[in-house]
């Protein structure tokens, strides 16, 4: 459960289009460490990777990662086939609201469809930030 308890925070990996694959509090308390005389820094990144490390953009596509979340809905509906109406989560953490772990991956999933779908000015929230005119996953999230 103490999991969920983060996973499910707005505050760290909770976002309007899914689970981050980065906590959100790293957007202002970066992490970092120093080896061999270097400094190394991992920063919240929503959007197109600032660092040319691996090839530039060649796999970072903001920090929604789709498998990452693909396999968390698939497993808490496995749970929620176990544990059934017995086991109930605040989702988001801090709201009150209780769900079945059946209706937290409901939620995730839907979380991920907002994703593609049309804004009012008719754009999509994927394509958002970017610089390279790739479609990537939103620095919005």
């Amino acid at each position: 459960m103490r999991v969920l308890e983060r996973m499910l925070d707005e505050n760290e990996f909770l976002s309007e289009y899914g689970i981050r694959s980065l906590s959100k509090c790293h957007q202002h308390h970066p992490d970092r460490f120093d080896a061999d005389g270097q400094v190394h820094t991992i920063s919240y990144q929503p959007a197109e990777s600032q660092s040319g490390l691996f090839g530039g953009n060649s796999n970072w596509r903001g920090p929604i990662w789709f498998p990452i979340n693909y396999l968390l809905i698939e497993s808490l509906q496995k749970f929620d086939y176990y544990y059934g109406d017995g086991l109930k989560v605040e989702c988001p953490t801090g709201s009150g609201r209780l769900m079945t772990l059946g209706e937290v991956a409901g939620e995730l999933s839907m979380r991920l469809i907002k994703l593609f779908m049309r804004n009012r000015d008719g754009a999509r929230p994927f394509t958002a930030g970017s610089v390279s005119g790739r479609p990537i996953l939103t620095g919005a999230i």
